[in-house]
C-alpha cells in the first residue's frame, strides 16, 4: 500500500492493516518506503537499516528486518 499524497492517511491504514493481520496470527512484514520513517519512529526502531541503506551498501534486505517486540510485527524501514 502506498499513499497517493502526503497526509492522506496511508501510513495509518498500512499500520492498522498490519496490526490487524498480526492480531489474527498472520506472520506480517511491514515495509516502509516513506523517507520520513514514521513507522520506524512509531515502533521505536530508530537506528535500524532501511531498504535504501541496503540498496546503497549492497546488504541483503532480509538482514535489515527487525521485530517490533510489543506488537510482533516484522518491519523493514
Amino acid at each position: 500500500m502506498t499513499p497517493l499524497q502526503e497526509g492522506d492517511g496511508g501510513t495509518s491504514v498500512a499500520v492498522s492493516l498490519a496490526l490487524m493481520c498480526r492480531g489474527v496470527g498472520l506472520k506480517t512484514l511491514l515495509v516502509e518506503l516513506n523517507t520520513d520513517r514514521a513507522v520506524t519512529q512509531l515502533f521505536g526502531g530508530t537506528g535500524h537499516l532501511g531498504l535504501v541503506d541496503c540498496a546503497r551498501q549492497g546488504i541483503d534486505p532480509e538482514s535489515a528486518i527487525w521485530v517490533a517486540d510489543e506488537h510482533g510485527l516484522q518491519i523493514l524501514s
